[in-house]
């Protein structure tokens, strides 16, 4: 028999886990406005309205003094100007602004509606629906840094549905474009191109040529094409791929890194890996073309040249800081990862229900040269060893419970972390049993790498397992999730701190209870070390800590993991 608590471990040891906006009410002031604001500026009209009736209105400094003398007459015999003006002398608000603006925008007059955007921007600074439909005024007006501060005023309300806080940002990015304000403006469009819109990223490709930044635009425009959802919007990826490739004079070593980028787009990575070898060779090639170029020989499992290549991007950009501290992390994580040839784990679970079990275990894998691990893709040869030090069901503990098993394990996806393998259990201290064991788990999530950039984030993570026992015709299967907020260390970034709430569940063909289950609070202390200048974190420690009311006795009570990772 299996001794209780050692198939536990394959729960731990078997898991690699890669881990609205509340809308409130509208102010008494907006829900009676002269026209909703929501109907407003879910259709823009002041930015096409103003543009076409101010852009005809003279500009010179005689025109412009003459105009100011006569909106003043005018405003003066005007009956419906004198009357906002008596009204807002009363007592200003924002429905009276909306108005009052709207209305002058309306008069196609330049002076006069620029007379009331003044008066009514000293006195409302800080109403939403005002400050975007002065943004709105201002940018049709080619006041660009006024309207870029006006809509972010604006998105500093709560009011906006959806597609409103949407072409909010989308025009305060356009403002700071026009003011030459490149920094705000990436920044608004990043925050937009989250959920990969190709309109966001085109946007931002422009924004980034506009500032001369071609290696992040060329960047966002890779980005675009591999996100692209129609042929239309292929063809206008390779077109502004093709404009940013394409310097005044090019060579035929620039050529062929045109034609590399072709190649790619055509999914062509063998092609495409030969045309950029060859640009190489002839003297061409940036930073960012050594990266791409990188991960087209690892999509073709070649780890060798993947890694030259990456380590020449980085050693390029050392010069030029081409790279985001992200792409440069990942960069060495992909180093780092293509270089393993094998790793190990050693940990000791401990759980404090009524069965008290302990244990301690080793896990280590080898991974063959070329077949070992293609683009994702792993074959390793395995072997573990566990013990236990604490049986409360059994009481047999040390030596005697001492079991190997060395097995293959293999993961055939690429995008999926579905991990297989087979293993053969020896029962090396005399009060085990031995076995053959199929095991077979699944697990997704958020990484629990770090994050160069980010002081906090959040973090999920799920897996399942199940193992069968040959012999024993035994099943245990167990699944656990994971959901909470990780936390990047004041001083070590390679420290992260993870509360999070647990759920797990465990089946076993074999128990009396077979289905059980718990949920509680836990927190996890990981910390990463051993890198250097061309590679990631190589090891990692890692203390996890939860309580878990269960329903059965295996799985509730206080568990405590110490695990080193090398």
């Amino acid at each position: 028999m299996v001794i209780p608590g050692n198939r536990r471990l394959g729960f731990v040891w078997m898991a690699v886990v890669t881990v609205a906006a509340l809308a409130r009410p509208l102010p008494a002031h907006a829900a009676t406005a002269t026209k909703p604001p929501a109907a407003a500026l879910a259709t823009q009209p002041t930015a096409t309205e103003a543009a076409a009736a101010l852009a005809t209105q003279p500009t010179s400094t005689d025109a412009a003094a003459a105009l100011a003398t006569q909106a003043t007459a005018t405003e003066a015999a005007d009956p419906e100007a004198a009357d906002y003006r008596a009204r807002w002398s009363r007592g200003p608000d924002a429905d009276l602004a909306y108005a009052w603006l709207r209305w002058a925008i309306g008069r196609g007059d330049r002076v006069l509606a620029r007379r009331v955007a003044d008066v009514v921007d000293r006195a409302l600074s800080n109403a939403p629906v005002v400050r975007a439909e002065l943004g709105y005024f201002w940018f049709a007006d080619q006041q660009f840094r006024r309207a870029q501060l006006a809509f972010a005023q604006a998105l500093l309300g709560s009011l906006w549905t959806p597609e409103q806080r949407h072409n909010l940002m989308l025009a305060r990015a356009a403002a700071a474009e026009e003011a030459s304000e490149f920094a705000t403006a990436v920044g608004v469009l990043q925050a937009l191109a989250i959920g990969g819109d190709p309109k966001v990223l085109h946007r931002l490709a422009r924004v980034y040529m506009a500032d001369r930044n071609r290696p992040s635009a060329l960047w966002v425009a890779r980005s675009l094409r591999d996100k692209a959802r129609s042929a239309a919007e292929r063809e206008e990826a390779l077109a502004l791929l093709n404009e940013l490739l394409r310097p005044p004079t090019a060579t035929p070593a620039f050529r062929l890194l045109i034609r590399a980028y072709r190649e790619l787009l055509a999914g062509d990575d063998a092609a495409a890996e030969r045309s950029f070898a060859l640009a190489f060779s002839r003297g061409a090639g940036a930073a960012f073309h050594f990266a791409d170029a990188a991960y087209a020989a690892k999509r073709l499992g070649d780890a060798t040249r993947s890694v030259a290549w990456f380590k020449f991007a980085l050693d390029l950009d050392r010069d030029d800081r081409t790279f985001t501290p992200t792409q440069f992390y990942n960069f060495r994580r992909e180093i780092e990862t293509l270089e393993r040839t094998w790793g190990a784990a050693i940990g000791t679970p401990w759980h404090a229900g009524q069965l008290q079990v302990a244990q301690a275990a080793a896990d280590g894998w080898w991974q063959p040269p070329r077949i070992g691990f293609n683009n994702g893709r792993t074959l390793q040869v395995t072997g573990r060893f566990l013990v236990a030090l604490r049986n409360g069901a059994a009481g047999v503990t040390g030596w005697p419970t001492l079991m190997a098993a060395p097995g293959l394990r293999v993961k055939p996806l690429t995008r999926w972390n579905l991990v297989a393998a087979v293993e053969r259990l020896f029962d090396v201290g005399g009060s085990a049993t031995s076995d053959w064991l199929i095991r077979m788990g699944l697990s997704e999530g958020t990484s629990t790498d770090v994050r160069p950039v980010l002081r906090h984030w959040p973090d999920w993570q799920i897996f399942a397992e199940a193992n069968a026992f040959i012999g024993q015709r035994r099943i245990l299967a167990g699944t656990e999730g994971r959901a909470g907020w990780s936390i990047a260390g004041p001083r070590w970034q390679e420290l992260i701190w993870t509360p999070h709430l647990v759920v797990v569940g465990e089946y076993d063909s074999a128990a009396v209870e077979r289905w059980v289950a718990g949920l509680g609070p836990g927190l996890s202390l990981r910390a990463w070390f051993d890198a250097d200048e061309t590679r990631a974190p190589r090891r990692w420690l890692e203390l996890r800590a939860s309580y878990r009311w269960g329903v059965g006795d295996r799985v509730g009570g206080a568990s405590l993991n110490a695990t080193l990772g090398l």
